[in-house]
């Protein structure tokens, strides 16, 4: 037994050691009976997560392609639908197999951003055939267009707001 503590002295030693020279977050397993050498901790990622994570360079084009191609379909229509609102296409992602397009449009102001965000899905398929029209050349199908509300502005301006002091704010 006296043999064993300034073993394990000596690797607490090294293990604080080890810790300054690289501040890893590591765990340190310690049993009754022996002192385990720290274990590092390591990311884990799955397969589905790095393909949601790197884009092909179609996929990247594509999206592109139809961000701006929507943004001019929205353009020349929001002044006939929705007058004195604006529309803004703030991204679009684009499944793997091309078949797919989440578009996120944000919507100022926002009073009536639901009703309006309700009439652009009821017109997704006269959106869908608009931009077959003014990408025929770059695709042979259409995605399919799946309208989602961005509320980013919405976020943006409460936090504008909070931090001015205005709102419910229980810090202040």
């Amino acid at each position: 037994m006296g043999p064993q503590k300034p073993l394990k002295k000596w690797l607490l030693f090294f293990i604080k050691f080890e810790f300054l020279k690289n501040p890893i977050p590591f765990f340190l397993f310690q049993n009754k009976d022996s002192l385990q050498l720290p274990i590092r901790e390591k990311a884990v990622i799955s397969q589905k997560q790095i393909g949601n994570i790197l884009e092909t360079n179609r996929q990247k084009k594509v999206a592109t392609v139809f961000q701006e191609e929507l943004s001019e379909i929205f353009r020349k229509e929001a002044k006939e639908l929705f007058p004195g609102k604006l529309l803004t296409v703030t991204e679009v992602s684009v499944s793997p197999d091309l078949s797919v397009a989440k578009v996120y449009v944000s919507i100022f102001p926002t009073n009536e951003k639901e009703q309006i965000i309700k009439m652009i899905k009821e017109k997704a398929p006269y959106y869908r055939s608009q931009l077959a029209r003014s990408a025929a050349k770059t695709m042979r199908i259409t995605p399919e267009l799946l309208f989602y509300l961005d509320s980013s502005l919405d976020d943006i301006d409460k936090i504008d707001r909070a931090l001015r002091g205005e709102g419910n704010n229980p810090i202040l």
